[in-house]
């Protein structure tokens, strides 16, 4: 299979402007307030039978939703302790416009907790979230020949490792009490290679729940999360 290239990320960029490299054009769906999918109306069951039950009626696995694109969902499943480490397992479905068609790339995702890296409140993305944790995403397992150095904005490492941070929003900014049924609302942050402190951000990167393991209002946590509405990923001709 061809390798395919991002070109560039619609996500919101912070301190610089993307530079468009290779053969794709990336285009995102913002997940709505109630993380429901716009494609779970259409009541068709189309999903491969490698994709969980649980999303099977949710996610657009025909793509019909991509204008002919393709596809993409990030489902990760993951565990922070008291001491602040983090781990997860993020696995990314690509699908075409032929249900049949599919493939699914896996990324380790491990960090620590850290405090928060924007020094000025008026460009901070996310200053109301109550975690924040630098972590890397490394490809641990690749079947879909894609490239993602673009979409985390590193297109000048030899491996897939990027990173960056992630941000949570896990706590109602009024009362400060927890979202109702352990809700978590998640931001992604990469860094930018070519730029000193530069970040490119998703601002929708995912939807879940964070759910404490011990008595603590607050890590150690379990954490389920996917984007609801898919990234739509266009080839350029």
């Amino acid at each position: 299979m061809t390798r395919l290239i991002f070109a560039c990320t619609p996500f919101v960029l912070l301190a610089n402007a993307c530079t468009t490299k290779g053969t794709l054009d990336v285009g995102g769906n913002v997940t709505s307030d109630s993380g429901t999918s716009d494609s779970a109306s259409s009541g068709s069951h189309s999903c491969p039978d490698h994709v969980p039950e649980e999303y099977a009626w949710l996610w657009d696995c025909t793509a019909s939703t991509c204008d002919g694109g393709r596809a993409v969902y990030h489902l990760g499943i993951g565990s922070s302790t008291a001491s602040g480490s983090f781990t997860m397992e993020e696995k990314w479905y690509w699908f075409w416009d032929d249900g049949e068609e599919s493939c699914t790339d896996t990324f380790s995702i491990v960090g620590d907790s850290s405090t928060n890296p924007f020094t000025d409140t008026n460009s901070d993305p996310c200053s109301y979230c109550e975690e924040v944790y630098a972590v890397e995403w490394e490809l641990t397992t690749s079947e879909c020949s894609v490239g993602y150095e673009s979409m985390f904005d590193n297109e000048d490492v030899d491996e897939e490792l990027y990173d960056g941070y992630l941000m949570m929003d896990t706590h109602t900014t009024l009362t400060e009490e927890r979202n109702e049924d352990d809700a978590v609302a998640v931001i992604a942050l990469y860094r930018d290679q070519s730029t000193s402190g530069s970040y490119g951000g998703d601002y929708s990167y995912a939807s879940g729940t964070a759910t404490p393991s011990s008595s603590e209002d607050g890590p150690p946590e379990d954490y389920v999360w996917v984007n609801t509405n898919p990234v739509c990923v266009t080839v350029s001709r």
